[in-house]
């Protein structure tokens, strides 16, 4: 690849980066929702409780899948400065 492919290249995955921060912040706000339902299914008894359970669950999952995002996203970002770096190096 040269240079400018190369920058192109860092280009779109610097969007679909964004992205994928999107994702994480949705996943974030929607444990955040989980872990509510969760604390007030602990309270009650019976289906409540249920409901309770499933919240944990629901919050661990999202929280597991938050952490997978953001590791996508900071290899990433090393990604789209090595392709810079890169370019920059065919440049000179």
């Amino acid at each position: 690849m040269n240079s400018k492919e190369l920058s192109i290249e860092a280009s779109l995955q610097a969007k679909e980066i964004k992205k994928l921060e999107k994702w994480l912040r949705m996943f974030l706000s929607v444990s955040s929702i989980f872990l509510v339902i969760a604390y007030w299914g602990m309270q009650g008894e019976g289906t409540r409780f249920a409901v309770g359970i499933t919240g944990v669950v629901l919050t661990v999952i999202c929280i597991l899948l938050a952490a997978v995002i953001n590791l996508g996203i900071k290899k990433g970002r090393a990604n789209v400065r090595r392709m810079l770096k890169l370019a920059e190096k065919e440049n000179v």
